[in-house]
């Protein structure tokens, strides 16, 4: 009996610890979004004489949108390196809004030849 209540008590603990891990928080449902509705446009500015990557977000579709993130593409020297990165929406990206991901003061500039996105993916309000 003894041991049966422990092994009852060791199940539910790990069946709460597994349902409290992965990337998402509660309610986040990231879902692939079309590339027609949802276009995230990555670019080199080179206004200040250094080459800084810009990004500019819009919102063609219908829905609100409380998280993106995208698959940015660079290349440099021949070689094409993909690495996902999120945008931290400072307010929900309403439907036909269009923003420019603020560059930190401490950015670093870019090396790279040319800049597309990929994937995007988005959680819907």
């Amino acid at each position: 009996m003894r041991i049966t209540k422990t092994f009852l008590a060791l199940c539910a603990a790990s069946v709460l610890s597994l349902s409290s891990c992965g990337d998402s928080g509660p309610g986040e449902d990231w879902q692939l979004a079309d590339k027609k509705f949802v276009i995230i446009s990555p670019y080199i500015d080179t206004t200040t004489g250094q080459r800084f990557l810009n990004v500019i977000y819009q919102n063609f579709s219908l829905d609100t949108i409380r998280k993106l993130k995208y698959e940015l593409i660079t290349h440099e020297g021949g070689k094409v390196d993909t690495t996902e990165r999120e945008i931290v929406l400072k307010k929900r990206l309403l439907p036909q809004d269009e923003h420019l991901v603020t560059r930190g003061q401490t950015e670093k500039p870019v090396t790279y030849e040319r800049v597309e996105s990929g994937k995007v993916w988005i959680v819907k309000d």
